[in-house]
């Protein structure tokens, strides 16, 4: 079946005060949008009105969207390795937690000589981080700029919690 094209539309998050993509199939597009209010439960919630003629909120805990599964990921950096930015150093380890909860996630570890080369290099390594606490990861791989992929498998619901990293320094930020 050929894939139908999508838009992105943005959400603002009134807690959060923060924008969020989200991306829908043509069909599901939002052409009209409503709130809707109740003053006896907690129950508000925001309307969209599809172009295909169904109505649709927002649910938090939902795993699917009309039988399609969700899958998410969060991009974390690009972080120097040395705070002067004049040094380049090495990731020496990872220690990832998540929720208790959690489902496993997906750690990928990207290096680079910049930023931007850290955030476009492959994963230098991967590792499937498990709900609570985890083992140290230990990519030892030298740069002056990192960043970490964090992913979940479709249909499964994870808690990013914390990330310690330590740095070993590893001389000037300079071309050879």
């Amino acid at each position: 079946m050929p894939s139908l094209p999508s838009y992105k539309d943005w959400w603002y998050d009134l807690k959060t005060k923060s924008f969020w993509p989200v991306t829908l199939q043509s069909a599901h597009q939002a052409s009209c949008m409503g709130v809707y209010r109740r003053n006896d439960t907690p129950g508000s919630a925001v309307i969209l009105g599809g172009r295909d003629g169904f109505l649709r909120y927002f649910v938090p805990d939902q795993m699917t969207d009309d039988g399609t599964e969700f899958k998410s990921h969060i991009f974390l950096g690009p972080i120097p390795t040395e705070r002067s930015g004049y040094l380049t150093g090495s990731v020496d380890t990872i220690n990832g937690q998540l929720d208790s909860d959690s489902a496993n996630v997906t750690m990928d570890v990207h290096v680079g000589d910049t930023h931007e080369e850290a955030l476009a290099s492959t994963a230098v390594t991967t590792h499937t981080l498990v709900g609570g606490d985890n083992y140290n990861v230990r990519p030892r791989r030298k740069g002056a700029s990192f960043a970490i992929r964090l992913s979940n498998a479709a249909s499964s619901a994870w808690a990013f919690a914390n990330l310690l990293v330590t740095f070993t320094s590893r001389g000037r930020n300079r071309k050879d």
